[in-house]
């Protein structure tokens, strides 16, 4: 199907939009250094920057901070950062000065003090973004999650869209969790953009596999985002893109206080309120009908909105709420005249809609009467309401007429999390007790798979059989998790365990694991880490949508897994270099297919192994000015065996769906003043996929159309060739007294490279001739631009 005009449209929208929104620039004084924590010697994480005659707040991310100043004076400068004593002094700017500060720890609590968590995450296949990297990583639309394809080991085989596939797991079994609030539906669409805004979060954690015994009831990878937690100051921002545009606000809480008989001003807590909505359907569908005189056969709408609060009872206890949701529609009809005349005749006139919304809310009562002891109480719900409906006019088959299935998984659980330094420098503990209540809703139909599906047939009235639905199906997990974090000079180790109870199969599992890290004095670093992962795939919104017959299926056992990992990191001046060998079995895998017991769907036995490198060196401590960056090279492989009775490869190790051999990204940016100039080249060898071999026919349809059936071989044998990409951003800051405006512009695909693509003739039998390999058509190069202001 030709999309080319589409891709030209949105071409023309951007260089339009870039013609009214491009600011103005003009600074001529300057102010730059690093703010360091007192204690440590060493660059804070974060910290903020405020001249207040000038009206600036400027963000210093790992400590280091650059601004633009208006005029020469002498100014006042406030600079704060979490868990540190704000200092306000003078600076007198007469050009270009730089200028360090020096931020010590607290004495003692005041009211209104804000605490950070300590940042002891282990290192061992663990990636962390900042807010710059996220922001200046090209093709990613500013977005997050979609910025965490520079990262080694992560892909998305359908190109800029798709699931995240990490170190070559299933994406249905790895686990999201907001503020520890678990999130099946991640992002619009499964790529357009994450459902939660870019400047609410803190941080992302990324975990490629062996992650710490907190998380639970996932196999492949675990994406952890936490929100921020300090609001020092009321501000916003607006983000105005290509396809979507995006709010925040947000101000802190201040009460009046008297202390020793004076009036005093404490940060009681903050309240925080964002939301996005995606316009596609406003202007490209009418403008697309004007120019090209087509109706547009597919329209896409989504939405999001996040609130936060937190507010500080006293010295010691706090209270904080966040919600979250998104909505995402859209309805696809692929009219017989835009089909390209090779496509299968079943596809003519298909129609496919499909409405998704999630609403998530989390309420915490955290306890921390001091630095080395805390207790964080939290009640959550994830609820998502499902509708899809599909139909195949041209086919024959009963059950490609009317599908409609609706799903509600609802989630609602408690946690409990406890952290204690019980042996000062030396030793701390970590637990955590957690209750799930899964009450899933479903009506309409699902299709069941009676076999091995190689190749999609519409016309096939044997390969699904149309199941009716219409259960409440209410499932409980009970879980709990240690871990004693062991610390004696250079050596760190970490013994744990997570074990689950799920109340359908009365089934009971148990995972040890462990992390050893030795540092040494000449920064290198040593570790190891993995343990025992497993999945109850029955309470697996994602699956539940998918195949909802799941969720009530006593008869399936956990999926489980072991991860190992072996790294090695090495950190010299400003740069570290690492290098990490992985080794993850998966077996107990669950497939679908019809069983000899007609009440059964689905069986346990399916495995998958997942192996290979990841060589890594990137710049750290990045500030606002200077280069950033990394380059990456990563060799997997990810094999399977399906063992099924109805593929004739069952025994058979083949290469995954989610295999991807070679794997090389490089990220690069350099930050002048209010300049970033970045770019970003990936080199990797394609996906594996089934060729044909034959064909069977020809049969007739009742419109008098002759299809040829393709007969497929060995399950993702082949290859095509390498694929390549170069994306190119330029940013501009400006700053004003009530804030700074920065824009973008990017190309993607600026090497205009355009994939192989497997095509088959269903008008003609298989020959030497049919399938080809040839290149996609379309637009080349898709360019790219957004505005942002900050206040």
């Amino acid at each position: 199907m030709r999309k080319k005009n589409i891709v030209f449209l949105i071409s023309a929208v951007n260089l339009f939009v870039a013609s009214v929104f491009i600011p103005a620039y003009a600074a001529p004084y300057s102010m730059q250094g690093r703010v360091i924590d007192g204690s440590t010697q060493k660059p804070v994480n974060f910290a903020i920057v405020i001249v207040q005659e000038a009206g600036l707040v400027i963000n210093a991310p790992q400590g280091s901070y650059y601004m633009e100043i208006p005029k020469s004076g002498r100014y006042v400068v406030k600079v704060q950062s979490p868990g540190l004593e704000s200092i306000t002094t003078f600076v007198t700017v007469e050009g270009n000065v730089t200028r360090n500060f020096i931020l010590n720890p607290f004495t003692s609590k005041g009211n209104g003090v804000v605490i950070k968590g300590e940042k002891d995450i282990q290192k061992i296949s663990r990636h962390t973004m900042s807010r710059k990297e996220i922001k200046e990583v090209p093709a990613s639309f500013g977005d997050s999650l979609n910025a965490l394809t520079a990262l080694p080991n992560v892909s998305r085989p359908m190109g800029f869209f798709g699931p995240l596939i990490i170190r070559g797991a299933d994406p249905a079994v790895n686990g999201y969790f907001i503020d520890d609030i678990p999130l099946y539906n991640p992002m619009h669409f499964g790529g357009f953009h994450s459902v939660i805004n870019n400047d609410l979060m803190r941080e992302i954690d990324l975990y490629a596999s062996s992650y710490p015994s907190q998380f639970g009831n996932a196999q492949g990878a675990i994406i952890n985002i936490n929100t921020i937690d300090e609001v020092t100051e009321p501000g916003g921002n607006v983000d105005v893109g290509l396809i979507s545009a995006s709010a925040l606000i947000k101000r802190p809480i201040i009460e009046k206080t008297f202390v020793d008989g004076k009036e005093k001003e404490a940060n009681k807590g903050y309240i925080i309120a964002s939301a996005r909505i995606g316009y596609i359907s406003l202007f490209i569908p009418p403008i697309y009908e004007y120019i090209l005189d087509k109706k547009l056969d597919q329209v896409v709408d989504y939405w999001d909105y996040q609130f936060k609060a937190k507010y500080f009872l006293d010295n010691s206890n706090s209270l904080s709420f966040l919600v979250f949701g998104k909505r995402d529609v859209i309805k696809l009809i692929l009219k017989d005249k835009y089909l390209d005349e090779r496509d299968d005749p079943y596809f003519a006139n298909a129609t496919f809609k499909q409405n998704q919304d999630s609403h998530n809310f989390g309420v915490y009562y955290t306890f921390k009467p001091k630095e080395s002891f805390s207790n964080t109480l939290m009640a959550y719900g994830a609820m998502t309401n499902f509708y899809m409906w599909g139909e195949f006019p041209a086919s024959t088959a009963d059950w490609a007429k009317d599908i409609e299935t609706i799903s509600k998984p609802y989630i609602f659980g408690l946690k409990d999390k406890l952290k204690m330094e019980w042996w000062k420098s030396h030793g701390e503990l970590r637990a955590g007790l957690e209750f799930n209540y899964y009450l899933f809703r479903t009506d309409g139909v699902t299709l069941i798979p009676k076999e091995n599906i190689v190749g999609f047939n519409p016309g096939d009235p044997d390969s699904f059989e149309k199941v009716p639905l219409g259960d409440t199906i209410i499932n409980k997990t009970f879980i709990h998790y240690m871990e004693n974090k062991f610390t004696f000079g250079w050596v760190t180790f970490v013994p744990g365990y997570h074990a689950e109870y799920f109340s359908r199969t009365k089934k009971h599992v148990f995972d040890p694991r462990g992390a050893l890290s030795i540092a040494f004095p000449t920064g290198t670093t040593l570790g190891a880490a993995g343990g025992y992962y497993s999945c109850f795939l029955q309470t697996n919104a994602f699956y539940f949508n998918e195949v909802p017959n799941v969720g009530e299926a006593d008869y399936i056992d956990p999926q489980r897994s072991i991860h190992r990992t072996l790294s090695l990191e090495q950190k010299i001046s400003d740069y570290t270099f690492k290098a990490e060998g992985f080794y993850n079995n998966f077996w107990d895998i669950v497939y679908a297919e019809e069983q000899d017991n007609p009440d059964e769907v689905a069986d346990n036995g399916s495995k998958m192994i997942s192996s290979g490198f990841e060589i890594m060196a990137k710049i750290n401590d990045e500030g606002d000015q200077g280069f950033f960056g990394w380059t990456s090279y990563t060799y997997s492989k990810s094999k399977m065996q399906s063992n099924m009775k109805t593929d004739v490869y069952r025994d058979e190790w083949i290469d995954s769906y989610y295999d991807q051999t070679h794997v090389l990204k490089i990220v690069s940016g350099y930050t002048y003043k209010n300049h970033t100039f970045s770019a970003k080249f990936q080199l990797n060898s394609s996906s594996p996929y089934t060729p044909i071999v034959g064909s069977t026919g020809p049969d007739t349809l009742p419109d008098g159309r002759v299809r040829y059936q393709p007969l497929y071989g060995k399950t993702n044998s082949e290859r095509m060739g390498a694929v390549h990409q170069i994306d190119i951003r330029y940013s501009h800051k400006t700053n004003y007294k009530w804030g700074h405006v920065s824009w973008y512009i990017e190309l993607i695909n600026a090497d205009m490279y355009m994939p192989d693509n497997y095509v088959y003739d269903y008008r003609n039998p298989y020959s030497s001739s049919n399938p080809v390999i040839e290149k996609m058509e379309g637009l080349a190069i898709l360019p790219n631009f957004g505005v942002e202001a900050k206040f």
